[in-house]
């Protein structure tokens, strides 16, 4: 996975970086170089992070969400939770010199942060993996962790943790140009110390590459138990299976898939590619553009929690997408001097599992959607191995921001908060607001073949409740309301309620919405006042007419702002999102709009029915700690309009030890 400022010399996918530099044995204890030491003497990442407390930017720092203290950050990398420590590991593709992907003398290397919670870190300043071996010192990319390792039932490896990873060697790793056989290979790292140091395994890499030249890509290898797999295949015994995504050249993405002999994690069988795309091939708003590439392929088996139904999904971050989203595009003129993103889309499908005759693997995708609607990729994730929760991560990007003031700021990324995936299950469906054929929103999957009338289901993405209830527990302030409607407020008809806070920067707010009808055409919002001006505001609104959510970030620059502070993408994001109804057993009602939003600083991510999820960057230009959140409700219906149970938790921290 690779980087992408919109500004900088490098293309998405492709490193200029670093010339061969050799450590010690692999198997050793990983030590920076001693002319990596000078270097990181002078630009050590405590010495950055003073220059960014003493500067303006520093205001932009999350409190709650991880990253390091500074430089470059981009994709989480193999996470998994291991029983015999109680703690959960992330790793991330990290620059530990430099507030960039890369250069010429300084490759991608992995950064490693522990938890016993979701929400506190720990984060090791030293790199879990560097680019130090002639495999891999073009940069140590994206990788996963192999779960059978945590049972120590692997004889080649022992009792040791085990991550694989996309080690490169050359420069160039990019769809846009001629693939070179060799430029990604396989390999793996070891922890026998409960993943508190990492060894290069003395064997790397384990695969030499892509089989042939006509790939867009090969890289990101995703580990999982796949009992669905075993089955089609005859397999008896539970197998390991690799996704390593790409895509064909002048066909499509794709993402190939691989078998793993579980006694032996260096023995990986191809078996073939998932599934089948033309490049760019985009079904409606709905679903967004599968891209030329795909990078960081997750795969997972989801159940509903009320029956025996599975299905099958795919996470993808599809990359060579078109630029033809609201928030890349440009509209006003005062957006037309904004900063762009690199076009790519975040996005999930599900479909059925075949083999043919030559025991090769399909998924025919039944739906498909948009995992994240914003400033969000690299999505990955792992099954719990005790609680057999599905949990992933993002990286939420920095490129909304122009060179010169991100360079100023010390650091670039974040990490998302963690997301919890499940099977969301919709029984005794008629319709949806404003029609009743499902049919025309791919994201539901009717089950009507299965013997299910009026039954979808759909990707369910939400805030795990422990960490959400866990945030909560940490807010120095809550403000509650349980119900405000604008008919109710002393009788004028008012469409507008506040909701005081004293920190503004760091919130929660939730709140459920009922609509009168599914032929209501009222836009509802919710605001958030970053000052007590009135002036600089972000709004969240739902449009049941057009059935899109939007967030609009213009009014977050102060008219004093600088010339380059105007640079900053402040253009809306945008979200299709509609309202489900129901009647079942003579109980005809409607979905209600349930919000859960968090604002850190400068990430502000935004879970609509845990279903359409948005997350951007919030660049306030002249914030105060005084504020207030605003309802509203304004259409010829409003006054119909509920809010229900709705709090605003304010004041929450989080602690990053380093």
């Amino acid at each position: 996975m690779r980087s992408s400022l919109a500004l900088l010399p490098l293309v998405m996918g492709m490193t200029t970086t670093l010339s061969p530099t050799v450590v010690a044995a692999p198997r050793h204890k990983l030590e920076f170089p001693p002319t990596r030491d000078l270097q990181i003497a002078s630009r050590r990442p405590e010495v950055v992070a003073t220059k960014a407390a003493n500067n303006a930017f520093e205001r932009y720092r999350p409190a709650f969400h991880f990253q390091p203290k500074s430089n470059w950050i981009n994709d989480p990398c193999a996470p998994f939770f291991d029983p015999s420590t109680s703690l959960y590991h992330l790793f991330f593709q990290w620059n530990p010199v430099l507030n960039d992907w890369g250069n010429d003398t300084e490759a991608i290397a992995w950064g490693h942060a522990t938890s016993s919670n979701l929400i506190d870190w720990d984060f090791v300043d030293t790199p879990a993996l560097l680019p130090s071996d002639p495999y891999d010192d073009k940069g140590v990319f994206t990788g996963g962790f192999i779960p059978s390792t945590l049972a120590s039932n692997t004889t080649l490896f022992g009792s040791d943790l085990v991550l694989a990873y996309t080690s490169v060697k050359r420069e160039g790793v990019t769809f846009t140009k001629p693939y070179l056989i060799g430029t990604e290979t396989l390999s793996l790292a070891q922890s026998s110390d409960n993943g508190a140091t990492w060894q290069k395994y003395e064997g790397n890499p384990i695969l030499s590459g892509a089989p042939t030249s006509d790939y867009t890509g090969w890289r990101d290898p995703y580990i999982s138990y796949w009992p669905a797999v075993d089955s089609l295949l005859g397999s008896s015994d539970q197998s390991l299976y690799a996704l390593i995504s790409g895509g064909h050249r002048d066909e499509g993405p794709t993402t190939f898939v691989y078998k793993i002999n579980p006694n032996n994690l260096t023995k990986w069988e191809y078996i073939s590619s998932l599934v089948s795309f033309e490049s760019n091939s985009r079904e409606s708003r709905w679903t967004g553009d599968v891209g030329k590439n795909w990078e960081c392929v997750n795969r997972m088996s989801l159940k509903d929690s009320d029956s025996d139904l599975e299905r099958e999904f795919l996470i993808i971050s599809a990359e060579g997408t078109n630029p033809n989203r609201v928030g890349n595009g440009n509209g006003t003129a005062s957006e037309a001097v904004m900063v762009t993103r690199t076009p790519r889309y975040q996005l999930w499908m599900t479909g059925e599992l075949a083999t043919s005759s030559n025991s090769s693997i399909s998924l025919t995708p039944s739906a498909s959607g948009i995992f994240d609607h914003g400033n969000f990729y690299a999505a990955n994730s792992f099954r719990h191995p005790i609680t057999d929760k599905l949990l992933a991560w993002g990286w939420v990007q920095e490129e909304d921001l122009p060179n010169d003031i991100r360079a100023e700021q010390g650091w670039s990324g974040i990490i998302s908060s963690p997301r919890e995936l499940y099977l969301q299950v919709h029984r005794h469906v008629t319709g949806y607001f404003g029609g009743d054929d499902l049919s025309k929103i791919p994201v539901f999957e009717s089950l009507e073949k299965l013997g299910n009338n009026g039954t979808y289901s759909t990707m369910g993405i939400k805030l795990p409740e422990d960490v959400l209830q866990g945030l909560k527990a940490r807010a120095t302030a809550y403000q509650k309301l349980d119900k405000w409607s604008p008919s109710a407020t002393n009788g004028t008809g008012e469409n507008e309620h506040d909701i005081s806070i004293d920190d503004n920067a760091q919130i929660i707010v939730q709140s459920s919405v009922r609509y009168p009808s599914a032929d209501a055409t009222s836009v509802v919002g919710i605001s958030i006042f970053h000052d007590e001006s009135q002036k600089l505001h972000t709004d969240i609104s739902f449009d049941p007419v057009n059935q899109s959510i939007t967030i609009d970030r213009s009014n977050t620059v102060s008219p004093k702002a600088s010339a380059v502070d105007r640079t900053i993408n402040r253009r809306p994001e945008s979200a299709a999102h509609t309202l489900l109804t129901y009647g079942g057993l003579g109980d005809k009602h409607m979905e209600t709009l349930d919000v859960v939003i968090l604002f850190d600083k400068s990430i502000l991510e935004v879970f609509i029915n845990e279903r359409t999820i948005i997350s951007t960057r919030i660049y306030v230009n002249g914030t105060s700690s005084q504020g207030f959140v605003r309802l509203s409700a304004h259409g010829v219906d409003a006054q119909e309009i509920v809010f229900e149970r709705t709090g605003v938790w304010s004041g929450i921290d989080a602690e990053m030890r380093y």
